[in-house]
């Protein structure tokens, strides 16, 4: 019964530290706790928004806080069009920091999302790991913007730098 209490203890103890650390809105953090080992896997993946046709980068972390490492197979997206690693809702990889990593206790990695909005919009998405406590998905918002445009009334001029 000790071990239980401990065990909601720690699982409380890292969301109260997650919370702390201010994440708010503008990103979707999940944290899993793995009651078989005793693990505590935090996602924190943000939310992405770029002008259509322009790319903004944004970066997720994964990390690890308990007895077990955590060993990470891959990492993709799963959109409503399917899963995949690449080119998926205008989102890809700009950089793998966590495919084929395996954490141990206090470590994490970070990966490098980049989004480029085919359409305005918003889409419900999901980072999505394959690791050796089962498969996680963090959900996020992909928004495609509007680009705007600088209009110049009639008979002005536009000055040049």
């Amino acid at each position: 019964m000790s071990k239980l209490f401990s065990n909601i203890a720690t699982l409380a103890a890292a969301s109260v530290f997650v919370l702390c650390l201010g994440v708010g809105t503008a990103s979707a953090d999940v944290t899993r706790y793995h009651e078989s080992n005793g693990d505590v896997v935090t996602i924190d993946t943000p939310n992405v928004s770029a002008f259509v046709g322009a790319t903004s980068k944004s970066q997720t972390s994964v990390s690890v806080t308990g007895p077990s490492p955590l060993v990470i197979a891959n990492e993709k997206f799963l959109t409503a069009y399917g899963w995949g690693d690449s080119q998926w809702d205008g989102l890809s990889f700009a950089g793998y920091g966590c495919w084929a990593k395996t954490l141990y206790n206090g470590q994490s990695c970070t990966s490098t999302i980049a989004f480029t909005p085919a359409s305005v919009g918003s889409l419900s998405e999901n980072y999505m790991l394959a690791t050796s406590s089962g498969t996680l998905y963090s959900h996020f918002t992909a928004t495609g913007l509007r680009p705007y445009r600088v209009v110049t009334p009639v008979g002005s001029r536009v000055l040049a730098p």
